[in-house]
């Protein structure tokens, strides 16, 4: 994570965008539709892939000023990869539809939608642990920024 003295004044960190989205969630202003657990497509990186990234994935995310649990369920059919991300902070969870699955190697990259603001998981997969960073922008302006380890059940 970048240190806090090379943040700009209107940046904040993940955490902080995750505990929001947790809040609005919690005292139901969220729209319609929000924490949907439905499935999104996502393009593997080649036809040859293996599916070695589908199946159950639970582990956890520090986000700055705030952590909790991760479950990552990946999905592998027809070349594609698609699956929901969900999260847990203090006893509050939220879902999310997995987009843009795609894979070089053993590195992987992904992308959510948490309330509004597209977030990007990048990775390597060693064994049966995948680890990595995640960011996310407003726009083109990175909000907050983190990292991640989940572990294949």
């Amino acid at each position: 994570m970048r240190p806090d003295n090379h943040r700009s004044p209107g940046q904040i960190t993940l955490g902080c965008i995750i505990l929001c989205s947790f809040i609005v969630i919690a005292s139901g202003c969220a729209g319609a539709g929000a924490g949907a657990g439905a499935t999104a497509g996502a393009a593997a990186s080649s036809q040859a892939e293996m599916p070695r990234f589908a199946g159950t994935w639970d582990g956890s995310f520090d986000g700055g000023m705030v952590y909790g649990g991760m479950r990552l369920v990946l999905n592998y059919e027809n070349d594609t990869y698609t699956g929901t991300l969900e999260f847990e902070v203090e006893g509050s969870g939220m879902s999310s539809d997995v987009s843009k699955f795609e894979t070089e190697g053993n590195k992987f990259s992904f992308w959510t939608n948490v309330e509004g603001m597209d977030v990007k998981y990048e990775g390597t997969l060693e064994g049966v642990t995948m680890a990595g960073i995640l960011e996310a922008y407003m726009g083109s302006d990175v909000m907050g920024e983190g990292t991640f380890t989940l572990t294949k059940k």
